[in-house]
């Protein structure tokens, strides 16, 4: 080997030393493990290794029984709501909640009724509200819909929308049109990401006829502002920070490539962008110069973090409260791909829904893998 070739190679390793120095100062090197399914799609129960789903999308995590945490999924292409027991005696399980397969709502008659009769049209996205509900986006039936977890067969509802449209009002008379994102605001309400309507909604809970206001947005484009004067392109995620005064809502507004800011106002919500284009996010030095470019989910961790997953970028984000985007796992730009490891070796697949434990660990909805994902 002559002296230059041993010159470049050493000047390229004190380079990826340089790098991977600058990623562990920046940022926790976590672990990625697939927790359940991964490969072929299908459709099985059981223990997590040998449980099989089809594009599982959204994630919600019930944490109120000591020791037997439990993450529900919208398992989207299976039309089903399925539960993974985390702790179960014996190791995790996987088992469905609600659906019985097949497209629901396809002909335009109710579907409703005990679980395991209720169908589903693409399920996308589940919150819980804490008191016994799970609370299920069926994006293709253009509705939202309550499971009632704790009461004799766990009934399916419809609680609002229908056809495809857009109308605000009590929510038997509303109107969606393939909403993609939810999030429960801790005081009764739900708010709606209002896919192609490009606007977020909200529902009101407490009032028994679940009326439907627009509190942003109505047209498509991008624009910052109050109310409808504010303009959304396929907002595809929602995130509420509970714990905020005033309360803070953020959307993951999937084709501006951008995390938006809510925050109520009188005349309605005030919409601001947080970080990513069309106004750029201060990007990570240590890092490639990768920026959002379709986040898909979100959910707002304890420390005012957000934690994103870009489904094209297929990567896992944080943004912090000031706006700064670190690539916290996966390879930003990279083809769709499934490999676990440490955080900055890990791939991941059109990652959607995300959701974060009490210990920090963040579970992923690995979609076009057709798993689950667990990162700590």
């Amino acid at each position: 080997m002559n002296r230059e070739a041993a010159w470049r190679i050493a000047t390229g390793v004190a380079a990826t030393a340089v790098l991977c120095a600058g990623w562990v100062a920046t940022r926790p090197v976590w672990w990625v493990r697939t927790l359940s399914g991964g490969g072929q799609a299908g459709y099985a129960d059981g223990p997590v290794d040998s449980a099989r789903w089809y594009v599982p999308t959204g994630l919600a995590l019930d944490a109120s029984t000591p020791g037997r945490p439990t993450l529900y999924v919208a398992d989207t292409y299976n039309h089903r709501i399925r539960a993974i027991d985390l702790n179960a005696p014996g190791g995790a399980m996987v088992s469905t909640l609600a659906g019985r397969g097949g497209l629901g709502f396809s002909s335009g008659a109710s579907l409703d009724g005990p679980a395991v009769q209720a169908s589903f049209h693409f399920p996308r996205d589940l919150v819980l509200d804490g008191k016994g509900s799970l609370y299920v986006l069926d994006t293709n039936g253009h509705r939202v819909r309550r499971l009632g977890l704790k009461e004799p067969g766990q009934p399916v509802t419809t609680i609002a929308g229908g056809e495809a449209g857009y109308r605000d009002g009590p929510g038997a008379m509303a109107r969606f049109r393939s909403p993609w994102g939810m999030a429960y605001d801790g005081a009764g309400a739900l708010i709606v990401a209002d896919t192609y309507n490009h606007c977020i909604r909200r529902i009101d809970l407490a009032d028994p006829a679940h009326p439907v206001t627009t509190i942003a947005g109505g047209q498509r484009g991008y624009a910052d502002g109050t109310g409808r004067a504010a303009a959304f392109e396929s907002p595809a995620a929602v995130a509420v920070d509970v714990a905020s005064r005033p309360m803070k809502i953020y959307v993951a507004d999937g084709a501006n490539s951008c995390i938006r800011l809510l925050e109520p106002s009188p005349g309605g919500a005030k919409v601001t962008t947080l970080g990513g284009a069309p106004v750029p996010a201060p990007e990570d030095a240590w890092w490639v110069d990768v920026p959002l470019m379709y986040p898909a989910g979100i959910t707002a961790g304890p420390a005012g973090d957000l934690w994103v997953a870009d489904q094209t970028a297929n990567v896992l984000y944080r943004v912090t409260p000031a706006g700064r985007l670190t690539v916290m796992a996966g390879d930003a730009g990279a083809p769709p791909g499934r490999r676990d490891g440490p955080t900055f070796w890990a791939r991941f697949g059109q990652p959607s829904g995300v959701a974060q434990a009490a210990d920090g660990t963040l579970y992923v909805a690995d979609s076009v893998n057709n798993a689950i994902r667990a990162m700590r």
